[in-house]
């Protein structure tokens, strides 16, 4: 995910925020779905939610604003059903960020078939006739589904609410910055761009995440400047 390019030199004043320079931790493929785990801290688990799930013909749903994490404990109860019975029975459709114009459009889009479990990423971005359609398919059919939206749907009952506190924001960035050194953390989370970036996008960490990108290039590039400048070099 990360790669390593340059030392640094730890005894010198002008320190780097980390003791290597590696590709931007805040790039989008950093925290995509699936790649940071959930944080659930004392409110429940992963398991908890597959018992509650595991029940043929109901329809669940996922339901935060944007950026709390839907998507990714989607991906991750999606993985954890694989892993738990035939991969072939248990259907992650991915929506986010389409929307159907045309009727031949809506085809090829959450079609239960043989599914024993069916995930539905972004169930809002389906027109209302097929949401109808799937959730009574799923009933007829006794499929286990789970789905994301940003609120509730007829037909659904409520199987998680995703929040960001402190707790999940610091969580985030200490799996982003994992492999490097806790003053590096520790500058992220008291930076001005941080604290600007949380009161301007309120639960939506991922906007922050997007706004960290900058903050991250302008303080490593920073840096890869200072030490190469043979004029601090030499003095």
């Amino acid at each position: 995910m990360r790669s390593t390019i340059v030392k640094a030199n730890t005894g010198q004043t002008n320190t780097p925020l980390s003791n290597t320079v590696p590709s931007n931790p805040f790039s989008t493929r950093c925290f995509q779905p699936g790649v940071i785990p959930y944080h659930f801290g004392a409110r429940g688990s992963l398991g908890e939610l597959m018992r509650r799930a595991d029940q043929p013909g109901y329809c669940w749903l996922i339901v935060g604003p944007h950026g709390t994490g839907k998507s990714t404990l989607l991906h991750q109860l999606h993985r954890e059903a694989v892993e738990s019975i035939r991969s072939d029975t248990a259907v992650l459709h991915c929506l986010r960020g389409r929307r159907a114009t045309t009727y031949r459009e809506t085809q090829d889009w959450p079609l239960v078939g043989s599914a024993e479990w069916m995930f539905v990423d972004g169930f809002e971005q389906l027109p209302l006739w097929r949401r109808i359609r799937m959730v009574a398919q799923v009933r007829r059919r006794g499929v286990r589904c789970i789905a994301t939206s940003h609120r509730m749907h007829f037909g659904f009952q409520s199987l998680w609410n995703t929040v960001v506190d402190p707790t999940v924001e610091h969580y985030v960035l200490t799996q982003l910055l994992s492999e490097h050194p806790r003053a590096t953390l520790e500058a992220a989370l008291s930076s001005e761009e941080w604290r600007e970036s949380r009161l301007r996008h309120g639960p939506n960490v991922r906007e922050s995440l997007f706004d960290m990108y900058d903050w991250w290039q302008k303080h490593e590039t920073g840096y890869s400047e200072r030490t190469s400048d043979p004029s601090r070099s030499n003095s």
